[in-house]
């Protein structure tokens, strides 16, 4: 019976220092997501440019999936928008819920490929 405890009492305190790096990873990957998919709304904005002369906002991330005939998630971790002040210009946004899967912050990308914070 006392082995069994040392096992599990082992097993637990592997557990509580691998959680730490696990949860640091999966929000790694997330952002990672949320970089990937900003890069994905660029070159989507650019073929728009190149077919109308101009880009084109969007809200959310259906109105994205609408305009720029995109499949991006619409789920827990990230909201994108593209922001177009003028037709030669666009701040491409993905925003994430702090509550949803790690995800926390926000995240832009610009027309010429400038991010903050950078990638």
């Amino acid at each position: 019976m006392i082995e069994l405890l040392i096992v599990v009492v082992i097993i637990g305190v592997i557990a509580t220092f691998a959680m730490p790096a696990y949860k640091k990873a999966k929000e790694k990957a997330v952002d990672k997501e949320a970089q990937t998919l900003l890069r994905l709304i660029k070159a989507a904005e650019d073929m728009y440019r190149l077919e109308s002369t101009e880009y084109k906002g969007c809200g959310d991330t259906a109105g994205c999936n609408t305009l720029l005939s995109l499949d991006l998630p619409v789920g827990p971790n990230w909201v994108y928008k593209v922001d177009s002040s003028t037709a030669t210009t666009f701040t491409g946004t993905a925003t994430g819920d702090k509550g949803s899967q790690g995800a926390a912050g926000t995240w832009t990308m610009d027309q010429n490929g400038d991010t903050s914070p950078a990638f």
